[in-house]
């Protein structure tokens, strides 16, 4: 793999990018990219604007179910690159009420700590309190985002902190989600990279980033998973990979949400068809699925378009307004009702 043999020459980049899909592997990389480099936990940080709660709530309902090491370490894993947003060089820029907050993920971190010495009548206690710990950090990170204050932190971090001779290593997903303030902010570091310190950008739109912010970064693209890379994870895991078409499939399930509902709406819809409005909409509000749904429905409106059920205009008009609204209800932290109710009254309009 070109990542590895770069981190073997010595020749790795200082500013990078890994885009591609979601569930393409690209923050799992870069997180094992962080470590290859050198980089603790103490001296990683990610800025993120990504829902970890599907992902989290998957990784906990596993670790009941299966009770292994496999299980342990997957939810380790997923817990950790969840609380390395909480970093302490990120206080700066919280108010007040939200620097206390750090402290709980504090807490979180001990729990873990407990993780591997487990006896197992006491995992159910356990992923109880984890439960409870994790949930008091989720509205603070919920719609945050990468901030300008953020990246002001960061610069901070970068220039003062002393990481003891091991690497330093910042992950920052969504910049395309960001405004122009934090894309410069952010140019401004990478114009001059700070000495043994690593800027890894993970983007699912590398086309909505600037392109001086593209200029000062080597790219990689990441192919979306294939079905015999999912068998194999799932495999891993012990989870039975032919009872999943993909690996978002296997996270939400896991975490509890009724996908098949999703499924099924995301089908009616494209068919012009009112789904279960009252129990679709429970559903997304309980769960977040809000993108799941919506890239269900962009399935769907393609297989129709494949098929001959829906024209090329008509289709391509669907997409371009979903992407459009979608992306800027992420930008500017739209209620996901309204964002929900324009895209499916859009489409039934026009599939009618």
């Amino acid at each position: 793999m070109q990542i590895e043999k770069l981190i073997e020459d010595g020749s790795f980049p200082s500013c990078v990018l890994f885009s591609g899909s979601r569930y393409s592997g690209r923050m799992y990389t870069a997180n094992k990219v962080a470590d290859a480099l050198g980089s603790t936990f103490e001296s990683t940080v990610i800025l993120s604007d990504r829902d970890n709660v599907t992902q989290i709530n998957a990784a906990l309902n596993l670790f009941e179910k299966n009770r292994n090491r496999a299980a342990s370490q997957f939810l380790e894993r997923t817990v950790k690159v969840y609380l390395k947003q909480f970093h302490g060089a990120l206080m700066d820029s919280m108010s007040a009420a939200n620097r206390k907050k750090f402290s709980d993920a504090g807490d979180c971190m001990d729990l873990l700590s407990e993780l591997a010495s487990l006896d197992e009548k006491d995992i159910p206690k356990w992923t109880d309190r984890m439960r409870k710990s994790l949930e008091k950090l989720y509205p603070l990170s919920k719609g945050q985002g990468v901030t300008v204050g953020k990246i002001r932190d960061i610069k901070k971090w970068c220039s003062e902190y002393s990481a003891d001779g091991k690497t330093k290593t910042v992950i920052i997903e969504g910049l395309e989600n960001a405004g122009d303030s934090s894309s410069n902010a952010l140019l401004k570091i990478l114009e001059e990279p700070p000495a043994d310190t690593y800027f890894i950008l993970v983007s699912q739109n590398p086309g909505r980033i600037g392109q001086t912010v593209l200029s000062r970064v080597r790219q990689f693209h990441f192919s979306d998973m294939s079905t015999e890379q999912k068998n194999s994870i799932l495999s891993s895991l012990f989870v039975d990979p032919n009872a999943h078409e993909d690996l978002e499939s296997f996270f939400i399930t896991m975490s509890g949400a009724d996908d098949e509902l999703l499924h099924r709406s995301a089908r009616e819809v494209s068919e012009g068809k009112d789904p279960q409005f009252p129990a679709l909409v429970k559903e997304l509000e309980r769960t977040g699925m809000w993108t799941r749904f919506y890239s269900l429905l962009v399935r769907e409106l393609r297989n129709r378009l494949e098929s001959g059920e829906l024209s090329e205009r008509k289709c391509s008009y669907l997409l371009e307004e979903i992407e459009n609204h979608t992306s800027k209800a992420a930008s500017f932290n739209q209620v996901p009702r309204l964002t929900f109710d324009f895209v499916v009254f859009t489409a039934l309009g026009v599939v009618r």
